[in-house]
């Protein structure tokens, strides 16, 4: 019985380092893939915790997400996972659902496939942390030169970018990420 599936990602766990500490293993090898019919947006706002010398600010902080977009396609990357892996990927994307794209990639990756969106219409204009952003750049460069630069093309600027550390409100959350 085979335990794996695809999970397409493309926010911060592109970040090899940051999808290791969810997996409870190294990430291994990214399979560069473009969901059709979808593209990037900032939207699925999480409540933070800013971190400054001597003091503690609240904000909400926007995450990288899905939107349908039927001429376009979502810059990414396939990684394989087990049942019990997805089980802490649905702690870690809170506020996410777990979606299941099989149709989308049966032609190409044939069998159990995954992507974590936002389903709740939430979008509102708030900050982009900066370490999180660096976080899902750090990983699209590890991808090569041309998937970083085809994944920049298709991911809007923030609008707001606040520098300094940062932590989610929710510990187990916090712990995976």
């Amino acid at each position: 019985m085979n335990d794996r599936a695809w999970l397409f990602v493309y926010g911060s766990l592109l970040n090899n380092q940051s999808a290791a500490r969810v997996l409870g293993r190294p990430a291994g090898s990214y399979v560069p893939y473009c969901l059709r019919r979808a593209s990037l947006l900032w939207s699925s706002p999480q409540k933070v915790r800013l971190l400054s010398d001597h003091s503690v600010f609240v904000a909400s902080s926007l995450n990288i997400d899905l939107n349908a977009a039927d001429d376009r396609c979502a810059q990414g990357a396939l990684l394989e996972v087990s049942s019990n892996e997805i089980a802490n990927l649905l702690i870690r994307e809170n506020g996410y659902s777990l979606i299941n794209i099989e149709e989308r990639m049966a032609a190409e990756y044939p069998g159990r496939a995954y992507v974590f969106a936002d389903l709740r219409s939430n979008a509102r204009e708030t900050v982009v942390m900066q370490a999180y952003l660096e976080r899902v750049l750090d990983g699209a460069n590890s991808q090569g030169e041309a998937f970083e630069t085809a994944y920049r093309q298709g991911l809007p600027a923030p609008k707001h970018i606040i520098e300094g550390n940062f932590e989610f409100f929710d510990a187990a959350h916090q712990r995976l990420v």
